[in-house]
């Protein structure tokens, strides 16, 4: 009888033995699916294994993350009827502004300058109006600038040449002052930069139509006539190509000036 006792003792304690290992490896399988397969089923190895009561067995590091709070649960987390009105009032007002915008290009006419909403139009208004006054005014000058320039070249003959040299050296030198006298006070320091640069530009062609005068009046003679005529092509192709690169940094500036102030700059004629 005895023996029989402990026979079936060995196999109670087999038993359980085998019970406890058949749940540590499904738990342990459960975990393993949610680390290499991409399941989310982590949680369900950790209560497995909790319920068993054998997680305290489990070395720390092998052990499964326990389940996460649910979101808005948790003491001080936002609800989720809450985070469901913000995202709706988020909503509205993004709707609100693109209905805005629709309506004021709609509305807008090619020939005035338009302004976007003021949701847009951060920089402070003295700022804004300065800016967009000095550009207009630099517009205005580099309009007369290249009417004035523009207009003698059927002129451009030898009875007549000095004098077309002339007007445009003067209209050239004209524009480079006309510029440098336009109040900056309040201006975007970017809008000043380019007016220097175009400033600097009309300067170079003042000088450059000034020595042409001079090379075809022959008051230059330290030079062979053909040196001085390849150097002044030299020096016109190189005013033409820095032409361009004003060209290029007014569009730019204008650009950048349009989002920055939400209101159209005019376009410079260079």
């Amino acid at each position: 009888m005895i023996r029989y006792n402990q026979t079936a003792s060995s196999r109670t304690g087999g038993t359980s033995f085998q019970v406890v290992t058949f749940i540590l490896v499904a738990g342990l399988g459960a975990w393993l699916g949610a680390e290499y397969v991409g399941v989310d089923v982590e949680h369900l190895a950790y209560t497995a294994l909790d319920e068993a009561k054998v997680i305290d067995h489990i070395p720390e590091q092998w052990r499964p993350k326990p389940p996460m709070a649910e979101l808005g649960d948790a003491q001080g987390q936002v609800s989720f009827e809450q985070r469901a009105l913000d995202l709706r009032s988020e909503l509205e007002n993004l709707r609100s502004e693109v209905a805005s915008l629709r309506h004021d290009v709609q509305e807008s006419s090619p020939d005035l300058v338009r302004e976007l909403p003021t949701t847009f139009a951060e920089a402070p208004p003295v700022r804004r109006q300065a800016t967009l006054a000095y550009w207009t005014r630099l517009r205005q000058i580099a309009t007369e600038v290249t009417d004035l320039h523009d207009s003698v070249e059927l002129a451009l003959e030898p009875a007549t040449a000095s004098m077309v040299f002339g007007i445009r050296q003067r209209a050239f030198d004209y524009g480079a002052r006309a510029i440098e006298s336009v109040d900056a006070g309040e201006v975007d320091p970017q809008a000043v930069d380019a007016g220097f640069r175009i400033a600097k530009w009309y300067r170079s062609g003042a000088e450059l139509y000034e020595r042409a005068a001079a090379i075809w009046e022959g008051r230059i003679a330290d030079a062979p006539t053909e040196e001085l005529q390849r150097s002044l092509e030299t020096s016109r192709s190189q005013h033409a190509r820095e032409a361009e690169l004003v060209r290029d940094l007014a569009a730019r500036t204008e650009e950048i000036l349009m989002r920055r102030y939400a209101v159209e700059f005019p376009v410079l004629s260079i």
